[in-house]
Order: C-alpha cells, then structure tokens, then sequence
C-alpha cells in the first residue's frame, strides 16, 4: 500500500495473491532469482522459509538483510538518542495460495530501483480485503490497530468498496 498507493505508514511484510488458487505453489522457486537481485545492488540477503505451528493457505517466507541499508537515514539518529540498533532487516513475504476470487487488478509502474510493471489489486478490492479483516478477522484478544488506521485511510480517500469481492471473501471464510 505504501509503495503503490501511498499509504503513510510502514509494514513489515510484502503481500501477493495468486490470480488463481493453487495450493501447491511454492516461493522457493523464486528464492536464487530474489537474492541475486539485492546482490546486483550490493545487498547480501538470505531468505528461509517461515515455520508455521497451523498450516493455512498463506506461503510465507522470511527475507533477512545480512548488510546494513544505505538508505536508512535514521540510523545516526537513532545512534545520537543512545539507542542500540539492530542492523538487519527483516522483510516478511506471504502469498495466498487459495485467494478468495472476483477482485480486480491493475498494472501499476514502479520507477525505483528500475523501471517495471506490478500488476496490485485496485483500491477497491484491497478495500474489500480490509472491510472484511475488521469484520471477520478472528480477533482472539489482538486487536490490530493497523486494520483501522488504514479502514480510516479509505474512507479519507474516497475509496469505493468492491462489494462483490467483499462478498466473495465472506462467502469464502463462512462468514
């Protein structure tokens, strides 16, 4: 979100959605071809598989910075204030390998740190994904403050909600 659409505030993770369900789909694949791309910028990376206790349809690795980011400007600030920091950065990937179908996508550019084309979800059906979250997230006693932050995010930008792909996930989650 804060990427594409700018969304001003920070994740730790990187969400993908398969365009169809296929629940035998796997990121290790993907894992030589990703590290060699922060290597051409000179980042060294390792990525590992996340353990997961319940199995879901989410595949989910871990993509660990083993350099510091130049780029990380607060570094210095953070160091002035007395604080220890830790180097490393930990980016969390997650796929949804059976995704609740009828959202709509568009292709969106991405000028840094080169030029391509992403193809995301539109504003309306992340809407719907979010919608869905506060509604039917099963809460247990974490409340997540980000859910609403960014529901009010939405509702400020106007942002109509896709509601037969919000039905669609209520439909999919027995809710």
């Amino acid at each position: 979100m804060r990427i594409f659409n700018g969304l001003d505030r920070f994740s730790e993770d990187l969400d993908f959605s398969l365009l169809e369900s296929n629940p035998d789909f796997s990121l290790e694949p993907y894992f030589p071809f990703i590290i060699e791309e922060f290597e051409a910028v000179g980042i060294k990376v390792s990525i590992r598989e996340k353990d997961k206790k319940i199995k879901t349809q989410i595949e989910s690795a871990f993509l660990k910075s083993e350099t510091i980011w130049k780029e990380l400007i607060l570094e210095d600030i953070v160091k002035q204030a007395g604080i220890q920091s830790n180097k490393s950065i930990k980016i969390k990937i997650e796929v949804d390998r059976k995704p609740p179908l009828g959202f709509e996508t568009e292709e969106k550019l991405l000028l840094r740190p080169f030029s391509f084309y992403v193809k995301c979800f539109t504003l309306s059906s992340l809407f719907a994904g979010k919608t869905h979250a506060l509604l039917f997230r099963k809460w247990k006693s974490r409340v997540k403050g980000r859910d609403w932050y960014d529901f009010e995010w939405y509702i400020k930008k106007g942002i109509p909600l896709d509601k037969k792909h919000f039905l669609k996930r209520a439909r999919d989650t027995g809710d």
